[in-house]
């Protein structure tokens, strides 16, 4: 039930009314309960009609939902009233042990389609599929009637299965939204048709299932075969694409077009293309939000400062996800450059009329159509702090790099002190041997020499040493990236593994298998303290090459997303610092709680309840919980799902980069 499409699109994210009908008994109030909750009431009885205002959390968007829940039988004037009112859906119920409440469920929807006129969708929807041994109702009747009905079909169980009931909800309701957006791209592109100045082609692209669809329909267009996402044949095709202009509009009355630009993986679109839609918009009087923050100026700079800042920090958030924030995000994994335009509707502030959006839109395209190459003037690394102003890669990536000065010393001194203590252990066996040779002069003349002379060379050129012996490091440091492995493919061996006997459905049992990985991998430094096979100097250059990895990492993924390796530096950074191996248990217990916090885990828990703590109008901090709660497991399964549709790296990057170097950390921080 995601508002967003792709292409010319009006988008609804107002309130969506939903109506369920049906016979008495089919489970209607069972349903509203289930899809709310995720609970099964079975027995429930209301004597009275009710409506549930609910806000749910579908494909990562608030989506407000009143549900109308019509209790009893469907008499004439209920039927009537619900017609009269405007509904956006409606579900019509049967049970598939009951005929009768099959053909009452006939009749509902030979009713909605005679007498109401409005725009609205319908499902018909059989339930109790788990009493198989009590059907009544073939599964080709209720396809037939949804034929007849025009409608979509769904067979559920309410009492047995949660993702029924989600599934259905989540795509019955797009339907009715499509059928907006087909329409106003169509009249668009009509009004496109008799234009003569277009030198180039110009596709209206309509899509189902958000990204994945894009995904498909850019896929298809490239010649590209996917494993998981099949798309049908294409008829035509056109040349290569060269920008893309996502609108979502979310009412007939709006007051200010936001702009979104965060891509795949924390790409953005040349910033002369977001330079050329803000000026337009701002010529033909459309003000330009970013973020949802309208642009201001305050008189005092601290408060402009301020906003800037929180402007600049919410944009930083969205690109570490790594994943896009709205349909425009595929198109530059494909080298087209490409933004979203959302219409907002904000309180106690103006519309903007749709001939003044229909002028900055065309200059949008004309703009498009006149360009003779492809963008590459200005900046592709940058981040916003206002519509108007920018922060570029010259001026984000030294603060960044002063930062990882740190841990570069620190490697050097480790590697430093490592070497030392090997060399003195050699020269204290060598002054053993010079005593016992204590009588021959000569010999003991020439060994001081030596060993002034190799005293000299270890000050000057210590760091320059190699250690001798370095391949019980290595094998630690191996065996931390098989971790990483293990926890990388321990979700997809499922496939290979029968389902549990008790009730635990598929995305429970998959962030059940993750933490179960997780915490074996982080057994790992009880088992080289039982080994007994590192040694302090051990230790040291383990520490050396661990925080060597670190500085790789933090440099390759800010080059290719700054806030991701940005707030993985800054979170990270003092704690591996601090680690080193001690013999006092009280700091060994305090490096043990940072190394903790400053895990992967905890790290998207603590950023996924600050992110609920400023989208949730609330001041109930047990609701805020809950709600990071639902983001937290939602995010998780997410990132392992669009790694495999869309290519998203979060998952693989954290998994298979940042978790075994951070096994490494968490290791010294145990001995």
């Amino acid at each position: 039930m995601r508002r967003r499409r792709s292409g010319i699109v009006l988008q609804h994210t107002n309130v969506i009314r939903v109506v369920i009908l049906g016979k008495k008994g089919v489970g209607k109030s069972a349903l509203t309960v289930r899809f709310m909750t995720k609970r099964f009431i079975g027995e429930y009885d209301s004597s009275n009609d009710e409506t549930w205002k609910h806000i749910a959390l579908i494909d990562e968007e608030h989506v407000p939902l009143e549900i109308n829940d019509t209790t009893g039988e469907c008499s004439e004037e209920k039927l009537d009233l619900c017609a009269t009112l405007r509904s956006d859906l409606y579900i019509i119920m049967y049970s598939i042990t009951d005929r009768s409440s099959f053909l009452e469920s006939r009749r509902l929807g030979n009713f909605l389609r005679e007498n109401n006129s409005g725009n609205f969708e319908m499902a018909l929807v059989g339930n109790k599929t788990d009493l198989e041994h009590a059907r009544k109702i073939l599964e080709s009747e209720g396809t037939s009637l949804s034929e007849e009905l025009e409608c979509k079909f769904y067979e559920i169980s309410v009492a047995k299965n949660f993702f029924d009931v989600e599934y259905m909800m989540n795509d019955a309701e797009p339907s009715y939204i499509d059928r907006l957006n087909s329409q106003t791209s169509t009249k668009i592109s009509e009004l496109f048709r008799y234009n003569t100045y277009w030198a180039k082609d110009i596709i209206f692209l309509v899509v189902d299932q958000n990204e994945i669809g894009i995904q498909s329909w850019l896929d298809e267009y490239h010649g590209i075969q996917s494993k998981y996402v099949k798309s049908s044949r294409m008829l035509g095709r056109s040349g290569a694409i060269q920008a893309a202009i996502n609108l979502e509009l979310d009412d007939e009355h709006i007051s200010s077009m936001e702009i979104l630009v965060e891509s795949l993986n924390g790409q953005l679109p040349n910033l002369d293309m977001v330079n050329m839609v803000v000026r337009l918009c701002q010529s033909e009087g459309v003000p330009v939000a970013l973020k949802k923050l309208p642009v201001r100026h305050f008189n005092d700079g601290w408060d402009e400062y301020r906003s800037s800042l929180s402007t600049m920090v919410s944009m930083m958030f969205n690109q570490a996800s790594g994943r896009p924030s709205a349909n425009h995000g595929l198109f530059p994994k494909y080298g087209i450059e490409a933004v979203t335009l959302r219409g907002r509707k904000n309180a106690g502030t103006g519309s903007v009329s749709f001939s003044r959006l229909g002028r900055a839109l065309e200059g949008m395209f004309r703009s498009l159509n006149s360009l003779l190459e492809s963008f590459h003037q200005s900046f592709f690394f940058y981040l916003l702090s206002s519509t108007s102003r920018y922060v570029s890669i010259g001026l984000y990536m030294p603060p960044l790099g002063c930062v990882m000065i740190g841990p570069i010393l620190a490697a050097i001194s480790c590697w430093i002190s490592s070497v030392e203590d090997k060399e003195r252990t050699q020269k204290d066996k060598q002054n053993k041997n010079s005593d016992k040779c204590e009588n021959d002069e000569k010999d003991e003349t020439r060994s001081e020499k030596t060993e002034k002379k190799e005293e000299t060379n270890l000050e000057e050129f210590a760091f320059t040493r190699i250690p001798r012996y370095f391949g019980k490091v290595l094998r630690v440091i191996l065996a931390g990236h098989f971790m990483g492995l293990l926890i990388f493919i321990s979700p997809y061996m499922l496939r290979y593994i029968e389902m549990p006997p008790f009730d635990l459905q598929p995305s429970d049992l998959v962030l059940f298998v993750l933490f179960g990985a997780f915490l074996l991998s982080s057994s790992m430094p009880f088992l080289l303290r039982l080994t007994r096979s590192l040694t302090e100097r051990d230790v040291l250059l383990l520490k050396s090459i661990s925080l060597v990895i670190y500085t790789c990492q933090v440099g390759c993924l800010a080059t290719i997303n700054f806030s991701f390796g940005f707030f993985l530096a800054i979170f990270t950074v003092p704690t591996f610092l601090f680690v080193h191996s001690t013999q006092n248990r009280i700091r060994r217990l305090f490096q043990v709680v940072l190394v903790s916090i400053s895990s992967p885990p905890f790290i998207i828990f603590l950023m996924t309840v600050v992110y609920s703590y400023f989208t949730t109008e609330t001041d109930n901090y047990h609701e805020v919980m809950q709600n990071s709660k639902t983001l937290y497991s939602d995010g998780i399964l997410s990132s392992l799902r669009d790694s495999v549709l869309i290519g998203t790296w979060s998952y693989p990057v954290t998994m298979l980069v940042i978790l075994p170097n951070w096994l490494l950390f968490w290791s010294i921080a145990w001995m």
